[in-house]
């Protein structure tokens, strides 16, 4: 699969957003993307403008707008964004590549992708790497209507995600070199490392 340029937009406007509590600016955008000719600065803008009209993004001043990450999700629940991603997986695919596509948490696709193995409706087909490959079965072919498991999955890494979030603007707007700057990033990252060094001693 491939993560479109729109798709890549909407996880940075996600990350500078703080996930829609914050303005951001055009320049925070050509930043986080790396854009430095006009051509690409003007694609930014036209994708840009395909988000305010659909609703996703608001210009609430000239150059600067907010995230609504809330209008993209609700063209489609969770669920049924992975289970349409996965059924037209061609031959295989990986859970990373479904969480970016589908806008939700690894988590999240793990945890509904052993769901589906046990229903069926996926099977495991070799690795990429470290990786993890699965491809969708006949059953899953066959099946339009989007299995749900019996209870809803809950997202372990809330707290992480805000800090990532958080470190990804401070990265964008703030000096480095001071110290209450370091504190900050000193902070989100105790935050990050703290829960998978959580995770690597109860493992």
């Amino acid at each position: 699969m491939v993560l479109t340029e729109m798709d890549k937009l909407r996880t940075v406007l996600q990350a500078l957003s703080l996930n829609g509590e914050q303005e951001f600016t055009n320049i925070l955008i050509y930043k986080a993307l790396n854009l430095k000719t006009d051509a690409e600065k003007t694609a930014l803008r036209s994708r840009l403008r395909d988000l305010i009209k659909g609703g996703e993004v608001e210009r609430v001043k000239e150059s600067t707008y907010i995230y609504k990450p809330k209008v993209h999700f609700l063209r489609g629940d969770g669920y049924g964004r992975m289970w349409k991603i996965i059924r037209a997986s061609s031959p295989t695919f990986k859970i990373a590549e479904v969480a970016a596509l589908a806008h939700v948490e690894v988590s999240f696709v793990s945890k509904y992708c052993r769901f589906l193995l046990e229903q069926g409706f996926l099977s495991k087909s070799g690795k990429s790497g470290q990786r993890i490959l699965y491809a969708p079965t006949k059953k899953a072919r066959d099946t339009i209507d989007t299995p749900y498991p019996p209870r809803p999955i809950r997202d372990p890494f809330a707290a992480e995600r805000k800090a990532m979030s958080n470190l990804a603007r401070i990265f964008f707007e703030e000096d480095l070199y001071q110290p209450g700057t370091q504190n900050k990033i000193l902070k989100h990252c105790r935050t990050i490392s703290g829960r998978f060094e959580k995770d690597q001693e109860e493992s």
